[in-house]
């Protein structure tokens, strides 16, 4: 059996990673990490928290999936509701497209570091900041399925 993703912070990291590296392309300013509170330039993602769930998969196996929560800050609000509310999902659409590029997270060795991960969930928000007035933006929710191995 491969060797799969089993703590949430080698997820974390390595998503953090990914969109780092894929920001330009995606159209992001910033890519933060974990719930990043200081935010110096938009558009911006923030990876949130991890839930991680255990279940029994198999002999000696775990099934492990891990909810990863993203946040999308985009839009000032100087701009219209209506051109807001399409940079927005545009800016949504690229950071799945992105995502589902790589469902398995290969990395830079090709090796598979998960069963199968997607964007499970895309909700759109309003984001009160500590250096003005607010943001539109989204959350996005990205679902981990994983394995590892128990004696």
């Amino acid at each position: 059996m491969a060797t799969y993703f089993d703590d949430p912070i080698d997820v974390l990291d390595f998503v953090h990673n990914y969109l780092q590296d894929k920001a330009g392309e995606i159209g992001l300013a910033f890519v933060g990490y974990v719930e990043e509170r200081l935010i110096p330039e938009y558009p911006a993602l923030t990876l949130g928290s991890t839930s991680v769930t255990r279940e029994i998969h198999g002999t000696h196996t775990f099934g492990v999936t891990f909810i990863l929560e993203m946040w999308i800050y985009h839009a000032d609000l100087s701009a219209s509701h209506r051109v807001r509310t399409r940079e927005d999902l545009l800016l949504v659409g690229r950071v799945r497209k992105a995502m589902h590029d790589n469902l398995r997270l290969y990395d830079e060795n090709h090796n598979a570091q998960c069963v199968f991960s997607w964007i499970s969930a895309e909700d759109p928000a309003f984001m009160r900041t500590e250096k003005g007035p607010g943001v539109v933006g989204s959350r996005i929710e990205q679902t981990v399925q994983s394995q590892s191995r128990f004696k």
